[in-house]
């Protein structure tokens, strides 16, 4: 079990979607040892829960994580919802649009491990919590 989670909060509603995460997975496999918590909303339709039934096979195959949040969207939830079901020292929170590249775990480990509490994100300081990572916002 690595020390780092990944939370992707995500819903599977057209092939070209799933392909899209599909591309998301291997890129955190192939760039990290974080573990994967892939979190699925808003699957109200049966296409939108079968093309979530395959791509649970997908994550299962690289040993990533899948849970289901079954209320409506809401990203804050759904990242709450993924750190209560995780112990591990670092949580890096993003969005399923985020590709991975690189060595790109490693440098936001050493800076969350700095003494500072806020990070500037669009102007705005956020307290984060201690060892989490926000990725994805502009």
């Amino acid at each position: 079990m690595s020390d780092t989670v990944t939370i992707v909060p995500a819903s599977c509603q057209s092939a070209a979607q799933t392909a899209y995460y599909r591309a998301l997975i291997r890129s955190h496999k192939s760039s990290c040892d974080s573990d994967l918590l892939f979190i699925f909303n808003n699957l109200h339709e049966k296409a939108h829960r079968d093309l979530a039934e395959q791509f649970t096979k997908e994550l299962s195959d690289l040993n990533y994580k899948w849970l289901y949040y079954g209320e409506e969207y809401n990203l804050t939830k759904i990242w709450n919802y993924g750190k209560r079901k995780t112990e591990s020292e670092y949580i890096v929170f993003c969005i399923a649009d985020t590709m991975f590249l690189g060595d790109w775990l490693t440098p936001l480990k050493l800076l969350v491990d700095t003494p500072r509490q806020w990070v500037l994100v669009r102007r705005r300081s956020w307290n984060l919590l201690p060892r989490s990572i926000l990725l994805g916002i502009s």
